[in-house]
């Protein structure tokens, strides 16, 4: 059996090969389209990183700062493939990649990198919708609920988390078991509502860890409003989590809310693409940061709220798109949190998307991360810099 599945498998890679069209869309009667591609990434650079993140980052023996050679698949790196029959169609991505220096380290105990990510392989979207008139409903697991704005920063997704802004100024809305209703009413207006699985986590109530349930789906809703060059994107969420076996007079539940305004423009050459946002307790979602969890008070709960952005310019010349962005992600809690009472992130630095050809892209950047002060502890010490400078390369089929 072992011997008919690897002779498939080499079967079917060998008419891949064979038949170059099948790499990208194959259409067959009674409109069936399938499409088969891809998107394999390599980040090689040069990683610095201040003592206070070094000792946070797998160094923590370490009394200066850090410089570090990277040379990575990042784990973003994925096959995606679709099948479409009419108006009824699924979608399928798998994600893979390999953090090299955690793989080198695997067997290294004391370093807290050992054995995290050396192969990586997880099934990052599968969903399926059907179209009827101009709604949509699609139903299985996606992103893009709300999450539809992020600067244009690619480089070191395996160097603590640095991808398209998340945790400096956007927020992701995760890949997550979903429906969602779309209806497109104009060119210029269109709507979508989704229920979402909700993020399961823990929190810590009195030195108790507890874990969250949820009685509800987390509702997200966004609209597009599409003025000529302009189109503004505004939108939210919404969710509440749950625990129980708290002392008598604890709390035990906290709502994690959101809403944020992003604004793309296109005008010729030039682009722009932004946003502004407020909520509370955003820490569940993916990479941000942890000072956005909600604090706990005598057992009450203090909502942790706060501000959050972007903005990023770009102008094309040519085969070659240098982006400009920035990131601020501001945290606050004046109940809990000390001294300035929150934690200010800032992120800027600039991308360039070099089009080599039609399926490779080359793309240098430099980016530079101050991670603020640490609002939790007396004196407010700083959680240092660092910065990524290196290139990407991009096939994207």
């Amino acid at each position: 059996m072992k011997k008919i599945l690897i002779f498939a498998v080499v079967l079917m890679l060998a008419v891949v090969v064979a038949v170059p069209a099948f790499a990208f869309r194959i259409e067959g009667a009674k409109d069936t389209k399938f499409y088969l591609g891809g998107v394999a990434l390599t980040d090689i650079g040069i990683w610095h990183m201040d003592k206070e993140v070094a000792q946070r980052s797998g160094l923590p023996n370490y009394n200066t700062s850090a410089d570090q050679f990277i040379l990575t698949v990042p784990r973003h790196s994925r096959l995606r493939t679709s099948v479409q029959s009419g108006n009824i169609g699924a979608y399928w991505e798998l994600g893979m990649g390999r953090d090299l220096r955690a793989g080198h380290e695997e067997g290294d105990a004391g370093n807290t990198l050992a054995g995290q990510r050396t192969n990586y392989m997880e099934t990052r979207k599968i969903y399926g919708w059907y179209t009827f008139g101009n709604c949509t409903l699609m139903a299985g697991k996606n992103d893009g609920s709300f999450w539809v704005a992020f600067p244009y920063q690619n480089l070191g997704f395996e160097n603590n988390n640095h991808v398209i802004g998340l945790g400096w100024g956007s927020v992701y809305d995760d890949r997550a078991a979903q429906i969602r209703f779309t209806q497109n009413v104009s060119k210029t207006f269109s709507y979508q509502v989704s229920l979402v699985q909700p993020f399961y986590s823990d929190v810590t109530v009195g030195g108790v860890n507890f874990d969250t349930v949820a009685k509800y789906p987390r509702i997200d809703a966004m609209i597009t409003l599409n003025f000529g060059p302009v189109s503004i994107m505004p939108g939210g969420t919404w969710s509440n989590l749950y625990w129980d076996q708290n002392p008598p007079g604890f709390d035990n539940q906290v709502n994690v809310w959101m809403a944020q305004l992003p604004v793309k423009v296109q005008a010729g050459a030039f682009s722009f693409i932004g946003q502004i946002g407020y909520g509370a307790n955003i820490g569940f979602y993916p990479l941000q940061s942890a000072f956005w969890r909600p604090q706990f008070q005598n057992g009450k709960v203090k909502d942790t709220k706060g501000v959050f952005g972007f903005a990023d310019f770009a102008f094309t010349a040519g085969a070659v798109t240098p982006h400009f962005y920035i990131g601020y992600d501001a945290p606050e809690n004046t109940d809990v949190y000390v001294g300035e009472k929150k934690n200010e992130r800032l992120m800027y630095g600039i991308g360039v998307n070099w089009k080599i050809a039609d399926n490779f892209f080359v793309v240098p950047e430099f980016t530079m991360y101050d991670y603020g002060k640490n609002p939790q502890v007396a004196g407010n010490p700083s959680l240092g810099k660092e910065w990524l400078g290196g290139v990407q390369f991009q096939f994207v089929f």
